[in-house]
């Protein structure tokens, strides 16, 4: 075995030798890199066959990979190759060499060859076995690197066969995707927070439930504790009517479909929409299901025409579903979830994002489902309120009359059967008092005309009121002495019929107005017609 001396001096020597072999390998691997580099940023800006990424800090990734490649493939050096580059350099006849392997030799020499390494190896200069040559080589590479950077910093981007232009409007559609997917998530989130799958709304079914309880305990003999309770109860469906009954479901199910639809309605339209009309939703529900159906096969199928007509297929048929979700049920989250599912069927039309978009689209579906079931709730909700208030209204009439009482009902807390009762007592003459003389005091008359004194003398005036349209006042005839601006009579003449039609739905709702008229003033506001007239001086 070698001295310590010599043992010292040849690990010196493996040492730096393979710290210059790394970097000889860095120096190769480097200008491979660079060129790769280089290669890339021409391709990327000259002719965009591939994505513009070379920014500055790109520029890290050839040394970086240089560096890497380097260290795995340099070799290692062994103490017997250290030993020859030794004797090489100082001309020492393999003294250092057998002095590494002698230990495998047998001979009195052995003793001999390792004293004089031992001797010599403190003269052994290790920078000058294995000397660093790297000032060259580090020129060569700033060279090269700086010719990259510039190439970076300066050379143009041009875009000969519309790569760049594609890549654009892909990355775009990939975004509008990625947004549609998170408003989708956005808006599922919200409606699983209050689920929609009850009869009724909590709110809807605990002021009835209320209603119901009042009506049990009332008693015909205490009138005034009985209107408090129905005041308050009555006041309460109608703050809940008012919050529910959004302007979109009144206008969506009382007009025609001529008024709504400029084109052919969709075959199913009629259906969906009188289930709605009744709170179901079960047809709607059923398409819905379908279409997930057909874009789950749409995502399996391969691409040939068939696959292009199941596309045509479920965008006709996702069309009709928001056509009547805007138009006929005028639901408007719901028709946007469907528009949004449609504009990520458009973007499953072109690949690679295809598989992505159905999964979109598939998802924005269910949205619908939800929404679908939010509506279909709101209008049982309407329906059962309407009911209520009808019952409260019913109730304080009875209770004006002393009949108001558990057994109003066909069963306690029966809110249809005041409805009935209410009727019959109308016809039998029960309610207001009994048919009285005519004139001659409180009840029904028998009719007949009143007596009146033609040669009394008054103060009539035949003239029409100059006071301006307001509620009250006669609708249809409005007459001044000047030209109106250009649309100003039409603007004045729509506000005051908003508010005439304000007041009658307070007044159905709050005041004693009989049910039987309720139809029959709504269509006639409903009928008024919504141009203001255009005869000169009107």
């Amino acid at each position: 075995m070698p001295g310590h001396k010599t043992l010292n001096m040849l690990r010196g020597v493996e040492s730096r030798e393979r710290l210059r072999r790394v970097g000889a390998r860095f120096h190769f691997f480097l200008l491979i890199c660079a060129g790769v580099y280089a290669a890339l940023l021409c391709g990327a800006r000259l002719l965009s066959v591939i994505p513009d990424v070379f920014t500055p800090i790109t520029l890290l990734a050839p040394p970086v990979l240089a560096l890497i490649l380097a260290a795995i493939f340099s070799r290692g050096v062994t103490q017997a190759q250290a030993a020859r580059m030794v004797d090489a350099h100082a001309g020492a006849k393999d003294l250092f060499l057998t002095s590494v392997v002698i230990e495998e030799s047998i001979g009195e020499y052995r003793p001999l060859v390792l004293a004089e390494a031992e001797r010599r190896a403190p003269e052994i200069a290790v920078a000058k076995v294995s000397p660093f040559r790297w000032w060259p080589r580090a020129l060569v590479l700033a060279l090269v690197m700086g010719a990259l950077a510039a190439g970076v910093q300066f050379l143009p981007s041009l875009d000969p066969f519309g790569k760049q232009e594609e890549r654009k409007r892909l990355l775009a559609r990939s975004r509008q995707l990625e947004e549609s997917r998170k408003a989708t998530a956005l808006r599922v989130e919200m409606l699983q927070k209050d689920p929609h799958d009850a009869r009724l709304s909590k709110d809807a079914q605990g002021a009835l439930d209320d209603l119901k309880k009042t009506l049990d305990m009332a008693k015909p003999d205490a009138k005034e504790i009985n209107r408090s309770a129905l005041n308050k109860h009555q006041k309460e469906l109608a703050d809940l009517w008012r919050k529910d009954s959004e302007q979109r479901l009144k206008d969506a199910f009382d007009r025609t479909p001529a008024q709504q639809q400029f084109g052919a309605m969709a075959p199913k339209a009629g259906e969906w929409k009188q289930e709605l009309l009744k709170g179901e939703m079960k047809g709607l529900n059923r398409e819905l299901q379908e279409l997930q159906e057909l874009a789950q096969k749409i995502a399996e199928a391969p691409d040939n025409a068939d696959k292009e007509k199941m596309r045509d297929d479920l965008r006709q048929r996702m069309k009709d579903v928001a056509d009547f979700l805007a138009k006929d049920a005028n639901n408007m989250p719901a028709a946007q979830a469907m528009n949004r599912a449609m504009d990520q069927l458009a973007m499953g039309a072109r690949k690679p994002m295809d598989n992505e978009a159905i999964q979109a689209l598939k998802q924005t579906l269910k949205l619908t489902e939800l929404e679908v079931a939010a509506l279909a709730q709101n209008v049982r909700d309407l329906q059962a309120l309407e009911e209520g208030l009808k019952a409260a209204q019913l109730a304080k009439r009875l209770n004006d009359n002393g009949q108001l009482g558990p057994a109003a009902g066909d069963k306690p807390g029966d809110i249809n059967g005041y409805a009935a009762l209410y009727a019959k007592l109308l016809a039998e003459g029960k309610l207001d008092g009994e048919d009285g003389p005519g004139m001659g005091g409180p009840g029904r008359g028998r009719g007949g005309v009143a007596p009146e004194n033609e040669q009394a003398s008054s103060d009539f005036k035949s003239e029409q009121s100059r006071s301006a349209l307001q509620a009250g006042k006669i609708l249809m005839e409005w007459k001044t002495k000047e030209m109106a601006e250009a649309g100003q009579a039409r603007e004045v003449y729509l506000d005051r019929i908003e508010k005439v039609k304000q007041g009658v739905n307070e007044a159905i709702l709050k005041e004693q107005v009989p049910p039987g008229y309720h139809q029959a003033i709504s269509q006639y506001f409903n009928n008024l017609p919504t141009n203001a007239p255009t005869t000169p001086g009107k």
